[in-house]
């Protein structure tokens, strides 16, 4: 009989990339019985069920007060009654549900997507005065939870290390937001080089706000007088007035939230990638799933120097190091890889080549695969 799991979340939604499409789908994939309590839509849940998964849709509540109460009491009663043989929880409000499952006997995987100690910190909703006292108490949760779960999930190294001495022995895992190859179009056994791009349009694709450089990057693209494709939302009514302001958002196509074929479509008519975030406290720790999209679309990525990212580049000879907050730097990036499209490709190329090897999911779901036997076999 196939092995129950269930994941849980009260935050995310949908067909989620890293949650659903990744994470779960892999596991129906290896063979496990996958559920997901999640929102969704019954479209949602019949594409998730295309892959294996069957989604168990949450009603949607407005404001973080009934998220954090009706919502999470839904999803344990739902969860609780599929009886699974692990539970994988994705938001940190979910903690002491987590620990209270664990109390009740079961196996708890504990995910963590972000740095949120330092992630609070950029959070305007909450008051600037209480926000590294919030950040130190959404530590000590996460850290309390990891020394009792029976697995704990990490999205980078970085972020692992605030728990190598709190987490259970062997039970830290690092899993990587790798892309799909499929998703975009690739395939190992196939010839994938890219083919040569107009030198006219560089790419933006994540969320938008004044922290992850895009401020710089519309006035970067507007002295390169290049087209700027921005794919993503605003993070703030505020960031959406002040950026939709600016003199250079006529060099914009802007495309909002879109699908993951309208991704790939942006990238394939794209000469370049920007990743130029701010260095916060939380950008310090996060490994971007752009960095790996834009190499396995074959486009260069023009990159903050971050050391968790500028190694993937540098390792690969995959993109161009920029101090994000100069304009001038970022113009010049973009101005040189549009002059130079031969160079340009052979990054690309390069970018492609590694992800294709290394850097997909495939390579993240065994060690998933792993974990999970591990859990099972030592409960």
């Amino acid at each position: 009989m196939k092995k129950r799991i269930c994941h849980i979340s009260t935050v995310h939604r949908g067909v989620e990339i890293r949650i659903i499409r990744k994470e779960v789908a892999s596991m129906a994939e290896a063979g496990y019985d996958a559920h997901a309590v999640i929102a969704a839509t019954p479209e949602e849940v019949a594409e998730a069920a295309r892959l294996g998964v069957t989604i168990h849709p949450l009603k949607e509540r407005k404001g973080r007060i009934a998220r954090m109460t009706a919502k999470m009491y839904e999803a344990w009663n739902t969860a609780r009654k599929l009886k699974a043989e692990i539970y994988h929880f994705h938001d940190p409000e979910l903690i002491p549900l987590g620990l209270f499952m664990k109390l009740c006997g079961h196996r708890i995987v504990m995910d963590v997507h972000e740095d949120l100690a330092n992630q609070v910190l950029n959070k305007h909703w909450i008051p600037l005065p209480i926000r590294k006292l919030v950040g130190r108490i959404a530590r000590g949760c996460e850290r309390i939870g990891a020394r009792f779960f029976d697995g704990v999930v990490t999205a980078s190294p970085t972020q692992a290390t605030f728990f190598q001495d709190v987490a259970r022995p062997g039970r830290l895992y690092t899993l990587h937001n790798y892309p799909l190859l499929a998703e975009l179009g690739l395939d190992p056994d196939k010839d994938n080089t890219p083919a040569p791009r107009p030198s006219t349009h560089v790419v933006y694709a994540g969320g938008l706000s004044r922290i992850r450089g895009i401020i710089e990057d519309m006035e970067a693209v507007e002295k390169a007088n290049v087209k700027l494709i921005m794919a993503g939302e605003f993070k703030s009514d505020a960031d959406k007035a002040e950026i939709t302001a600016m003199p250079g958002w006529k060099q914009v196509e802007y495309l909002g939230w879109v699908e993951r074929d309208g991704i790939r479509n942006a990238l394939e008519r794209s000469f370049a990638g920007l990743c130029t975030l701010y260095l916060t406290p939380s950008h310090l720790t996060a490994e971007p799933i752009k960095l790996f999209e834009y190499m396995a679309a074959g486009i260069p990525t023009i990159c903050s120097p971050i050391p968790n990212w500028t190694a993937y580049l540098e390792k690969h000879d995959a993109g161009v190091i920029v101090d994000p907050k100069d304009v001038d730097a970022v113009a010049k990036a973009i101005i040189d890889l549009r002059d130079n499209p031969e160079r340009a490709r052979q990054m690309g190329i390069n970018g492609q080549k590694a992800v294709i090897e290394h850097y997909n999911w495939g390579t993240q779901a065994a060690r998933m695969r792993e974990m999970y036997q591990k859990i099972l076999d030592n409960a």
